[in-house]
């Protein structure tokens, strides 16, 4: 028992590292604003963002796994006409240049301003130290330090959470109450953001790619699926702390 647990967690790795990427500044700040503005009335939105991007990012790693090849690769050998082929670049280049470079920018920004208020250090030079880091990490190429450097991050984040969390007290009866959906009016922008910041296009392709570099191929299927389950259930764990964090204690 003890040595199959054992292996589940060895197994987790593609899938914890893109659910790193759903952890920036704007994900803290909509978390918590939401459970600041409405309680626990929008938490309802978290399973329904569990099954959507388990769905996506489990038919992004099958993809991985029969072509051997990136979900970009894909859509290049799906459009063999010039148009059609030239318009999914323009979609490509967009979801994953313009969009990665704009949350990059706000998670840069975001940390420097948390490490400004921890140290007293201006954010302009927290700034560009992070971005540097960032791009050294990058520039090495090496997908397992990588890995394990999102994937610490995000262990460290998730303990400070559960802190938070065991600090306010959550309401245990209105927390399951917000399980049930509804919309409460003034509401429909942060379940517009909630949802948008988990069920994320452009980690697909990050997906798609990394299933390659982690499994052989196919029989890897299962573990894959784990990998996948367990990050976004726990990352969606982490969403549900923060929105607790973010209610006002009685």
């Amino acid at each position: 028992m003890g040595g199959s647990i054992v292996e589940r967690l060895r197994s987790i790795g593609p899938g914890a590292m893109v659910a790193a990427a759903f952890i920036g500044p704007g994900t803290v700040t909509t978390a918590s604003v939401t459970g600041a503005s409405f309680g626990y009335a929008l938490v309802w939105t978290i399973v329904f963002s569990a099954v959507a991007t388990i769905v996506l990012r489990e038919m992004s790693a099958r993809l991985g796994f029969v072509t051997g090849s990136g979900l970009g690769e894909a859509l290049r050998e799906r459009f063999a006409a010039a148009i059609p082929r030239w318009i999914s670049v323009a979609l490509v280049v967009s979801a994953i240049g313009v969009g990665t470079a704009a949350y990059e920018a706000g998670n840069i920004l975001g940390g420097a301003a948390g490490l400004e208020v921890v140290t007293g250090i201006s954010a302009n030079v927290w700034g560009p130290v992070m971005g540097l880091v960032a791009g050294a990490l990058l520039w090495t190429g090496n997908y397992e330090y990588i890995e394990r450097a999102l994937v610490g991050l995000v262990g460290v984040m998730a303990v400070a959470f559960v802190a938070d969390a065991i600090i306010v007290g959550p309401g245990w009866e209105a927390l399951a109450l917000g399980f049930v959906p509804g919309i409460p009016d003034g509401a429909l922008y942060l379940v517009t953001g909630l949802i948008g910041m988990t069920v994320v296009g452009y980690n697909l392709f990050l997906h798609a790619s990394s299933v390659t570099d982690r499994w052989a191929g196919a029989a890897d299927l299962p573990e894959s699926r784990i990998d996948t389950v367990l990050s976004v259930v726990a990352w969606l764990g982490v969403r549900t702390l923060l929105s607790i964090a973010g209610v006002t204690p009685v």
